[in-house]
């Protein structure tokens, strides 16, 4: 990424006091490397190089919000696509069982008319004696006809139903592709916002490194504390006995460079 190079803190992990930042940054310039400390105003050329790095690193986090709705949308696309299958999964799930029952309902049909047709001509006990059923051929052969209809709609059925387990195989492929795709899209999209906000404490730091608060010259912080100390003086004898002690430690608590310098005036 532009300029996350450009600004490294390989000494110890960031110590945040009040709201600065208490590391040392190393800013690289085109001439050489520049120590930019707490305790010091940083120079011109510093702060002209630390504010394009920061256009830098807001055009990279515009480019990358570009791809986090990029990713979006093939996020939307990808779960829609994950429901359509699931949907359709589900209807052939309840096609398949429809086509069980019917299967089930040709299978014992055919077994009444096997029985029908297998309906001796003449009698058991007797051989030699027809049966007296009037047109008992005819309605043998009639349900003939009807055993060899129902047999097709068994084999049809049954050849159906092994489709319809193939293209289920095949839509559960499909929806396991599409989840993973859908996972890897999620994923793609976190790193996306683990950059932006990573860009964005880099940018934080150099709006620090750069603040107007380390930007003044000790001798006008001085008077800036002067002017508090005394101004809130008359506030903090409420509610402390020594109000001068008490202004300075909350000006010292705000970062190590406003305590090293009042630690170095007398006068306050």
């Amino acid at each position: 990424m532009s300029g996350n190079s450009l600004i490294n803190s390989q000494t110890s992990p960031e110590r945040i006091v009040g709201s600065e930042v208490e590391e040392k940054s190393e800013i690289m310039f085109p001439e050489g490397q520049l120590q930019l400390t707490n305790n010091r105003v940083p120079s011109q050329e510093e702060i002209s190089f630390i504010q394009k790095l920061i256009s830098d690193d807001m055009r990279e986090i515009e480019d990358l919000n570009s791809w986090i709705e990029k990713r979006q949308d093939n996020i939307n696309l990808s779960q829609k696509a994950v429901k359509d299958l699931e949907s359709t999964i589900e209807g052939l799930k309840a096609i398949q069982s429809f086509r069980n029952a019917k299967l089930q309902m040709y299978t014992d049909t055919r077994q009444k008319l096997v029985s029908a047709v297998e309906l001796p001509i003449t009698s058991p006990d007797h051989p030699h004696l027809r049966l007296d059923v009037p047109n008992l051929q005819e309605i043998k052969s009639s349900y003939q006809v009807e055993l060899d209809q129902c047999q097709d709609m068994v084999q049809e059925t049954k050849k159906r139903l092994e489709q319809g387990k193939v293209w289920s195989t095949t839509l559960c492929q499909r929806l396991i592709e599409k989840r993973s795709i859908l996972e890897e899209e999620i994923h793609s999209m976190e790193v996306l916002k683990k950059s932006v906000a990573n860009l964005q404490g880099v940018i934080h730091r150099r709006h620090q490194l750069i603040s107007v608060r380390r930007r003044l010259p000790d001798d006008t912080l001085l008077v800036i504390f002067q002017m508090y100390i005394w101004g809130e003086m008359e506030e903090i004898k409420a509610h402390s006995s020594e109000p001068q002690s008490h202004a300075v430690f909350l000006l010292s608590s705000i970062c190590s460079r406003w305590r090293t310098l009042i630690s170095a005036t007398s006068s306050l």
